[in-house]
């Protein structure tokens, strides 16, 4: 009945998505919410970025529905949300039962209905053309050893190797054997060497 009702554009439950409200069982655009939801891929196309989406946003003065401010998540969640040029997705996810994680159904079980668009299907499309660029390119951070000999140094006792705890900053120590040896010592080895 989950996918019927939703086929019929139907209230399958839970609140209406930002820039909709329900009235008498159908999803109509909020005439506060709308416009800010319009606004966000303007803002977006202006300056291709998230968080400055949401910070200009913020800045004037405008709040999710339930106060807080926008954030860069909030932000790419609302602007890839194809119901906001008129394509309301459900029946696309299932509880997993804790009530925290939801996972995705397979494709073919989403169904889609038209509703009233807050944006062109162009600005759509132009925006999450360029959220996909964006998470292509994006290059994750690479962390940086903090201690020079870090994987590198192994215990005699079964080749394991040493790190500097958190608790002995001071020092490599066998997670095996717990054999220490002073980091500034191995440095001062090594230049020297």
């Amino acid at each position: 009945s989950v996918a019927i009702r939703a086929q019929l554009g139907k209230k399958l439950g839970g609140a209406a998505p930002f820039g909709f409200q329900w009235v008498d069982n159908q999803l109509i655009l909020d005439p506060k919410e709308a416009p800010i939801r319009k606004e966000m891929f303007e803002v977006f196309m202006s300056c291709g970025k998230k968080k400055t989406t949401a910070k200009i946003l913020n800045d004037k003065g405008y709040r999710t529905r339930n106060g807080t401010k926008f954030t860069d998540t909030t932000v790419t969640r609302l602007l890839t949300d194809t119901i906001a040029k008129g394509l309301r997705r459900s029946n696309y996810s299932s509880s997993s039962g804790d009530g925290k994680h939801w996972d995705l159904k397979d494709e073919s079980e989403w169904v889609y209905s038209q509703v009233t668009p807050i944006v062109s299907e162009e600005l759509f499309d132009k925006v999450n053309n360029l959220l996909t660029v964006q998470h292509a390119t994006r290059k994750k951070p690479v962390r940086q050893p903090v201690h020079a000999f870090s994987g590198l140094v192994f215990c005699g006792c079964s080749d394991t190797k040493m790190r500097v705890k958190s608790s002995n900053p001071t020092k490599y120590t066998c997670s095996e054997c717990k054999a220490k040896i002073p980091k500034d010592d191995l440095e001062h080895i090594y230049r020297e060497q």
